[in-house]
């Protein structure tokens, strides 16, 4: 169902793919290109500061990878800063990115063209987190629990509350994990099946934000949906990808083959997507074909699985 491809690049054959003070966006920092001849300079940094820089170098040697990613690979780097791994410059359909892969095969880092601010990135990436219907009680359960919705700016954090605007607090400049609505703060962090619900506070002296008291879990709803469908929707990122732990992105894996009606020999995996309303069995995994979009996905996340439990560091709660 993967074909693999092959990727054949010889520097000078063809122009530089990478246009002129293009934005690059990481999932924290954001770089703006600068094309010298046939190198490419890529310099930025967070909201906070600067200081970061790739230069890419063209490979003129024919590259050949066995697990090469499955997109159409328009040119390949390596990277001065970072001897360790090789940049692809991946263009298809909606993915426009650059790769940076390691010695293993594994994608260590995505940085997706952008014309967003890095600040209106990082909170449209904490949007596609979090956003969602949930409820206290988890389905399957008597009742439905009190109802608490996240969407794209608008809010509503209980069965009596009404919808309201919420904005995400900053720290050093920074959009994060607080959302502010009226005079209210709630600290948000994610579980496996839903969502911790914190009180919070600031601290005028420590200039930082903490919790006041005990969650809320809460648990995802929405039965005409996936939890993670924002994977065949977008091209994720790195930094989004550590707001998982290894049980959330097998998931979140399987959910965009679920997504097909892919039929799961794993009972596990089938016994969970059967309880679904949106998941519809294929009548042959032979017939299902991803997007350019979730093949890219898939190996991201792959890769983030493949990372060692000790260097996986993740926002996710039990």
């Amino acid at each position: 169902m993967f074909a693999m491809l092959l990727f054949a690049g010889i520097a000078g054959l063809q122009a530089q793919t990478i246009p002129q003070e293009s934005m690059w966006y990481n999932g924290f920092e954001e770089y703006v290109a600068t094309v010298r001849g046939d190198k490419v300079y890529l310099v930025g940094g967070t909201p906070h500061e600067g200081g970061c820089e790739l230069t890419l170098v063209p490979i003129k040697e024919k590259v050949v990878r066995e697990d090469a990613l499955t997109l159409n690979v328009v040119e390949c780097y390596t990277v001065v800063e970072r001897p360790d791994v090789t940049a692809e410059h991946v263009v298809q359909d909606n993915v426009d990115a650059i790769v940076l892969i390691d010695e293993a095969g594994m994608i260590s880092e995505v940085l997706n063209r952008t014309e967003l601010s890095v600040s209106e990135n990082m909170e449209l990436d904490m949007h596609d987190v979090f956003s969602g219907t949930y409820s206290t009680m988890q389905v399957g359960f008597l009742g439905h629990g009190e109802e608490y919705v996240i969407d794209h700016g608008r809010c509503k954090m209980g069965a009596d509350k009404p919808f309201a605007k919420y904005e995400y607090a900053l720290e050093y400049d920074i959009p994060i994990g607080v959302i502010s609505v009226g005079d209210k703060l709630w600290m948000i962090a994610p579980t496996v099946l839903g969502l911790n619900i914190y009180p919070a506070t600031y601290d005028d002296d420590a200039e930082l934000y903490s919790r006041t008291g005990e969650a809320t879990p809460v648990y995802w709803s929405d039965h005409a949906k996936g939890r993670f469908c924002i994977a065949s929707k977008r091209v994720l990122n790195m930094m989004m990808l550590r707001s998982y732990n290894k049980t959330a992105l097998r998931l979140m894996r399987n959910e965009i083959l679920a997504r097909h009606g892919y039929v799961f020999s794993n009972e596990e995996l089938s016994t969970y997507f059967l309880k679904q309303d949106w998941y519809k069995p294929a009548a042959s995994n032979d017939d299902i074909r991803l997007s350019a979009i979730e093949e890219f996905n898939i190996k991201m996340i792959l890769s983030a699985e493949a990372t060692p439990d000790d260097e996986w560091s993740t926002q996710m709660e039990e």
